[in-house]
């Protein structure tokens, strides 16, 4: 027996492609998705996304931001650290700093170092490769290889542009990416 989803407003929800998602409040950082399978409201027109679909952008951004040539941005380390599902006081504790700096680096009061940008990238692809999907565990191995031969010396963007997540063609970037 199928159970009908239904949104808030009292419509059914029903299955449908999302053309242009805007992912932001999801991430916390600016992101679009392009052809999500999704939910539409019969009713309000509202759409949203499945749990099982927001965990997949969410890891597909994660390895968007770990490819990164920039170092982080203040969203983009705030959301690998939220991704890790670790407090600022327990990322400043592996990072051996306190937790005051990275604050500061999350609030963008002050620039993350290129060997601490390097660090958090490695604590992160270290908490991915404990996953139990091969794919992303060898994507993983792939960033991490990238890393460390290069760490990033270019300044973060103040503002990152919107990551873009092509569902339907399985791409995924980053828009400052295109511009070089």
């Amino acid at each position: 027996m199928t159970m009908e989803l239904k949104c808030e407003c009292g419509g059914s929800l029903r299955p449908t492609t999302l053309h242009d998602f805007d992912f932001s409040a999801y991430a916390g950082l600016p992101v679009r998705v392009l052809g999500a399978p999704g939910l539409e409201c019969s009713k309000c027109e509202g759409e949203t996304l499945e749990g099982e679909v927001i965990d997949k952008i969410l890891e597909k951004l994660a390895l968007v931001i770990m490819r990164k040539d920039h170092q982080l941005s203040s969203l983009e380390m705030k959301f690998l650290r939220k991704r890790m599902r670790l407090t600022q006081a327990k990322l400043a504790e592996k990072l051996g700093i306190v937790r005051e700096t990275l604050a500061d680096w999350e609030r963008g009061a002050s620039t993350i170092s290129p060997q601490y940008d390097f660090m958090v990238r490695a604590i992160f692809a270290s908490h991915l490769m404990h996953s139990s999907d091969k794919q992303l565990s060898k994507s993983v191995a792939d960033v991490v290889a990238q890393s460390i031969q290069s760490v990033r010396r270019e300044p973060a963007l103040p503002v990152p542009a919107p990551y873009i997540i092509d569902q339907a063609l399985g791409r995924m970037r980053n828009n400052d990416l295109g511009r070089r």
